[in-house]
């Protein structure tokens, strides 16, 4: 059991299992003793060099390198300014409380507690998720990508790790782990400074966009798997970049693999750059509908600075979408005005498979036992349906290593699988 096991976290939280471990921290499932709530709280260590960090090498892990290094800041304490510029966002957590004064080993911070990362549903529908889930997934993370960008914030570290769903509602999505996130673009006011109370002389000014330039630090910000071809090269990021990774993740996810996966070796991430770059854009989205190129085509295209048109992006998706009959919907965040919550409405193919979630004014006479019977059953005819429902690309043979599958008897385990990895 790790040291943070321990029964509490200053006087207020009681600290449950492990859900999770990153370069910069672990993060606990935690109970609130003042409010009475479940929480989860994302620790750091105060002094000297984290015991967190990760000793993997796999392409799927977030790359170490801090998104502050040289700040008189944590990275914790960084990544809780971040959320905390975001507001209130749509498909972003909720952050309570950064606290560095009431333990004396740990910064820690609070957050809404989520359910399961994309990854982690892929896995539960069979590492194959329908075209319908894939277009409904773009086109909603499109649109909180734009929200994001709007703040002049740029993520860096965009994969299914980083992509949950909310434990009350199974369609909705959420961005999270920000720890790499940096500014692109800051907002500037100046005043006179004999103005008066109301701010009269007040000048706007444009927000400034950051320059161009080469990194003086040659390591990789992100993750190796989903970073851009620029972020393997040393050079400054900016939205373009989070949109190519964006473009990567899509890709995984309708696939199941990218080609570069399983590369070692010395400078791997060197190489790995190299052969994105040198995989042509048709051939990567080769079975995918052709409006995944054109998009893909267009990001290439992106100027360092230039607004992308997300609008345009969208589009293209729905287009396609509506090629197949299918319709997208943008699934809000606000619990009270969900525009597509009903039952009888499916977005996404892992829906069907979680059990449903139970308000406040929802209570069960079955027993656990029995619960679970009825549960299992159901997931298993609506897996069937996924698998006999598939798209024409599904025909190719695609061929995925896997482990085999490890039995979660609690969420202590649930982290042992790198494919389950999940540092946000």
């Amino acid at each position: 059991m790790s040291e943070t096991n321990r029964s509490t976290v200053a006087p207020r939280y009681r600290l449950d299992v492990k859900l999770g471990e990153g370069g910069f921290g672990q993060i606990h499932l935690a109970w609130d003793n003042v409010r009475q709530r479940k929480l989860a709280m994302k620790l750091e260590r105060k002094k000297g060099k984290s015991s967190f960090l990760s000793s993997s090498s796999s392409d799927n892990f977030a790359s170490v390198s801090r998104a502050n290094k040289g700040a008189n800041i944590t990275q914790l304490e960084h990544e809780y300014n971040i959320y905390k510029r975001l507001g209130k966002i749509d498909c972003i957590p909720k952050v309570y409380v950064l606290d560095r004064k009431s333990d004396s080993r740990y910064i820690f911070m609070t957050m809404d507690l989520l359910g399961k990362n994309l990854e982690e549903l892929l896995e539960l529908c069979g590492r194959r998720f329908r075209s319908k889930t894939i277009y409904q997934l773009g086109f909603n993370l499109l649109h909180t990508l734009e929200d994001i960008h709007k703040k002049g914030v740029i993520h860096k570290d965009i994969k299914p790790e980083n992509v949950m769903i909310s434990t009350q509602y199974k369609n909705k999505l959420l961005f999270v782990d920000f720890g790499l996130a940096s500014i692109y673009k800051e907002s500037v006011n100046t005043s006179d400074d004999n103005s008066d109370e109301d701010n009269n002389n007040k000048v706007d000014i444009e927000p400034k966009h950051i320059p161009w330039n080469q990194r003086n630090d040659p390591s990789l910000e992100g993750t190796i798997r989903y970073a851009s071809v620029n972020a393997h090269f040393g050079l400054v990021q900016s939205r373009r970049d989070d949109l190519e990774s964006f473009i990567y993740m899509m890709v995984y996810l309708s696939k199941g693999s990218l080609p570069w996966q399983g590369l070692t070796g010395k400078d791997r991430h060197l190489l790995i750059g190299k052969i994105k770059a040198e995989t042509g854009v048709e051939e990567l989205c080769d079975g995918m509908h052709p409006n995944w190129t054109t998009c893909f085509h267009y990001i290439r295209d992106l100027r360092f600075d230039q607004d992308p048109d997300y609008n345009y992006l969208r589009e293209l998706l729905s287009e396609a979408a509506n090629e197949k009959g299918y319709t997208l919907y943008k699934t809000t965040t606000d619990a009270k005005s969900l525009t597509r919550s009903d039952d009888n409405v499916i977005l996404y193919d892992w829906e069907p498979l979680l059990p449903k979630a139970v308000t406040k004014n929802q209570s069960s006479s079955k027993l656990p036992a029995q619960q679970e019977t009825k549960e299992t059953k159901q997931k298993q005819k609506q897996k069937s349906s996924i698998e006999n429902d598939q798209d024409a690309w599904s025909k190719k043979t695609i061929v995925v290593n896997m482990k085999p599958k490890k039995s979660v008897a609690n969420l202590d385990l649930m982290m042992d699988d790198k494919h389950k990895h999940n540092p946000w």
